[in-house]
Order: structure tokens, then sequence, then C-alpha cells
């Protein structure tokens, strides 16, 4: 073989084997990155259990969700954060048309625990019960709202939002001895009290805390910079969290 054509040979196959190492090779850019998977987001099923009551599931968070409206946004004597339609809204912050035991039977139904409700006789005992997170929705100018319902509500003496929780008291059952398709009345259906803000045996939520029943002495007013105009619709979301 001439040398020429030797020295072509020689020059063809150099550069197929700088080819295949250009094939070959791979820049940092190239590798495989390490791409985060976003988290699934478990789309929330809500069905109603009577009415304007919901049962709302999330995986594994079950959800009590009441529909009510605005009723009281200014004032020191607000007794109340929820109650019945046509009982105590004049002292209510919000009211709605249900019935409060089908609100016990839902908290019940969303694995939440009754404890017992406030004792004056013959000794003073506090609310017991799984502790009950209570959130606020509601549409502001076509935008959604969600705070802690402590945010509507002040320390009457700090003047700073309520810092206490809300514990399922469960109200409890009393004797009717004169009715007799009805002879155990739930004393919440009595009064009217879904949730309050002082301590009441009639109530299916109580504040946690040793709360005074005397108007002079209460703990808590609405704070009404934060809450919306009389009337608005509003959903309030009750989360059981435990004891």
């Amino acid at each position: 073989m001439n040398t020429p054509l030797r020295l072509t040979l020689g020059l063809l196959v150099l550069t197929v084997v700088a080819a295949t190492g250009c094939m070959n090779s791979s820049s940092p850019s190239d590798s495989p990155r390490n791409v985060e998977t976003p988290p699934v987001v478990v789309e929330a099923k809500k069905k109603l259990l009577a009415k304007n009551i919901f049962f709302e599931t999330q995986g594994g968070k079950r959800r009590v969700i009441v529909s009510a409206t605005v009723a009281w946004r200014e004032g020191q004597f607000c007794e109340f954060f929820l109650c019945r339609k046509d009982s105590k809204e004049y002292e209510s912050v919000l009211v709605a048309d249900i019935e409060p035991l089908q609100v016990h039977e839902a908290l019940l139904a969303a694995g939440a625990k009754a404890g017992s409700p406030v004792q004056y006789d013959p000794t003073f005992l506090p609310p017991q019960g799984d502790k009950i997170k209570v959130t606020l929705r509601w549409e502001t100018n076509g935008r959604q709202q969600t705070v802690p319902a402590q945010s509507w509500l002040r320390d009457t003496k700090t003047h700073k939002e309520m810092a206490c929780d809300w514990v399922f008291a469960g109200s409890r059952f009393v004797e009717n001895p004169l009715d007799t398709k009805r002879p155990r009345d739930y004393l919440a259906n009595s009064e009217g009290i879904v949730l309050t803000l002082a301590n009441f045996e009639g109530s299916v939520l109580d504040v946690s805390i040793a709360s005074a029943k005397l108007r002079a002495d209460q703990e808590f007013e609405a704070f009404g910079e934060h809450i919306p105009p009389l009337g608005t619709a509003v959903a309030v979301i009750l989360e059981p969290v435990g004891k």
C-alpha cells in the first residue's frame, strides 16, 4: 500500500473514532435530573347530612361544615359565636338554620368524641371533650377568605384576638316527663347554642377555659373590624383534632 493511501485510511479511522466518542460523551447538562414529584392533592368530597349541615372528607380528614350568616359585628355583650335561627341571634356573631343535635351527630360521624358540659354544682368542673378546630370561609368581592374563628373575637382586657380553643362538650340530655313522645330533650336544641363564648351546659361546643357567665365579667367580644357585613354567608368548618 502506498503512503498516500495509508494516510487517507488513517485519517478516516481517526474521524470515525472521534465521531463515536462525541456521540457517547454526555455533558453535565445532559445527565438525568432528580425531578421532585409534586404532592398529590386529594379532592375533598362533601355531602349533605341535614339542612345546612355538610360532611366533608379529604384523605384522612373529616370535617363538618355548617352554612351560617353574620348576625352580630359590634358590642361587648356577645355571649355566643354560633346559634340556631330564632334563638339567640341578638347576641351571637353567627346564626344558622340548623338543629344543634344534628351538629352533635355530625361531629360524632367525623370521629370526634364528646366529653361533658360545664358543671357548677356541687363543685365547678370545666367543659371537657375533643378539641375542635373552627375555621371560617366566605367571599369578599369575589375572593375567598379563610381564617381561624378566633380572629373574629378578641379578649375584652387585652383587646387581642381570642387565644383559646373550643371543645366538644356535647351539651346534655334532660328529662321531659310531660312529653311522652320526647321524654328526653337535648338541651342545646332547647337553648339553640352551637358554639358559645362562655361556659354553658346547653352548648354543643364550649370554650376550653373556665369562662365567666356574667356579662360584666365576660372574657370575649366580637372583633368588628375583622367581621364582614351583616348577612354575609359564612361556612363554619368544624374539624376534630383530638384532645
